[in-house]
């Protein structure tokens, strides 16, 4: 199957490889990553062949964490508050 956030490759020796593969974003998760990564995880399950799993990140970095652009479209800060008014007990200082 292909992929478009994800590199995935089984090596000689039923080492397969997953790689991370948005370096411009650092390697950070999209929907889309989060959707690719879980389908080479199944893929590597179903193959008898795989021994081991390798993740991996392209470029310089393993992978910055969610991406923040893609998970909240338009940054996000439209969203903090609702999150906010979700969290009990509201925190009274000392």
């Amino acid at each position: 199957m292909a992929y478009e956030d994800i590199i995935y490759s089984v090596e000689n020796e039923g080492i397969a490889v997953i790689t991370l593969n948005r370096p411009d974003a650092m390697n950070a998760l999209s929907h889309r990553t989060h959707a690719e990564f879980a389908q080479t995880i199944d893929e590597a399950n179903r193959d008898d062949a795989v021994r081991m799993l390798v993740i991996t990140g392209a470029s310089r970095g393993f992978c910055s964490g969610d991406d923040a652009k893609s998970i909240f479209p338009g940054g996000g800060a439209t969203h903090a508050p609702a999150f906010m008014e979700k969290r009990e007990p509201k925190f009274q200082g000392r």
